[in-house]
């Protein structure tokens, strides 16, 4: 028998599989099935072979029977064992692998909803800012009108006066219509607050002509805001075609003419 035979026979009896055998001494897993198998068939009929001649008058008392105390051991058998095992064993780090992926998507999903609240807050808090100095321009508009009125006699104001909006619906119109051409990206929100605001100027225009007993179209802050509504109302009703990659926000845009008149009436800052 040599050396390599009688190495792959000791970790055999070690209970060590093909596998692991032919691991160990550098083999294949066949070879290392062939050395067992045929080393075993060559020691069975070696045993038979050996067994002693009887004697004629020699008495040998019969040795009783021993019952089978376990089950005979079986390569294959093990070999079947340690499969089934290393099986369970890729399957229970394939679960736990999936269950740290899933993990991991939760919190990247926590931290863009947490980074997309923030931005919302954001933007509310400066549309809150942007209502507050719209109110104290107005404030101080309203002042500024009442003392010019104040100093303008009546006959004058009678020869001169032309229908036209009040000093702070046109500035807080200018406001708004500065605000849209300079922001490039809305929320679905902010297009709900755009169109608050606009209707509240809308509203004071068709109270002041009201009073001017004149038709609001008279005006032209009031025509720039009802085309500027119609622009804002469509992309209102088709948001999600109009959303970015990340599907949160969109793009104003206007057609040629009205875009220059936006521009041309927000740019204007002569005094009439």
């Amino acid at each position: 028998m040599t050396n390599l035979n009688t190495a792959v026979l000791e970790l055999h009896q070690q209970g060590n599989s093909y596998n692991q055998i032919a691991k160990e001494l550098g083999i294949s897993k066949s070879k290392a099935y062939r050395i067992i198998n045929e080393t075993v068939d060559i020691s069975k009929n070696e045993t038979i072979k050996e067994q002693p001649v009887s004697r004629p008058f020699q008495n040998i008392p019969k040795q009783p029977e021993r019952a089978e105390t376990g089950k005979k051991y079986n390569p294959d058998n093990l070999k079947l064992q340690v499969k089934l095992r290393k099986m369970e064993l890729e399957h229970e780090a394939e679960m736990k692998r999936l269950d740290l992926e899933e993990q991991e998507k939760k919190r990247e999903f926590e931290s863009d909803n947490n980074v997309i609240n923030n931005e919302n807050l954001y933007l509310k808090s400066q549309m809150e800012s942007f209502k507050e100095q719209i109110e104290s321009l107005r404030k101080k508009t309203i002042e500024l009108e009442q003392i010019r009125i104040s100093e303008t006699s009546d006959e004058d104001f009678e020869e001169e006066y032309e229908p036209e909006p009040d000093i702070m619906i046109k500035d807080e119109t200018k406001e708004f219509l500065s605000h849209i051409l300079i922001t490039d990206r809305y929320y679905t929100e902010d297009l709900d607050e755009l169109i608050t605001v606009l209707s509240n100027l809308k509203t004071e225009l068709i109270e002041q002509a009201e009073n001017e007993n004149v038709d609001a179209e008279y005006f032209e802050e009031f025509n720039l805001l009802i085309a500027t509504e119609k622009v804002i109302n469509h992309y209102q009703e088709n948001f999600d075609d109009y959303t970015s990659f990340f599907g949160s926000t969109i793009n104003l845009s206007f057609d040629g003419d009205l875009y220059s008149q936006i521009e041309e009436y927000a740019n204007n800052d002569s005094e009439e």
